[in-house]
């Protein structure tokens, strides 16, 4: 059985199913749906719970939320 589960983010970080931190690039911030880096890494980052208030990218391909 599988489940669908949709909820809005805010902020470009762990709460987007496309984050992620790519070891191999020096724990860079990379977006699944882009294939691309987005963002450097920065000492202050988490990265196992990373929930830093980042804008989203001019390119993200999400769809924009309704307010």
């Amino acid at each position: 059985m599988k489940k669908i589960v949709k909820y809005k983010i805010k902020y470009c970080n762990n709460c987007c199913p496309n984050f992620y931190h790519n070891v191999n690039d020096g724990e860079a911030i990379h977006c699944i749906k882009l294939k691309a880096k987005i963002f450097d890494f920065d000492i202050s980052d988490n990265i196992m719970s990373d929930y830093k208030e980042r804008p989203f990218p001019p390119e993200c391909p999400l769809a924009d939320a309704e307010e």
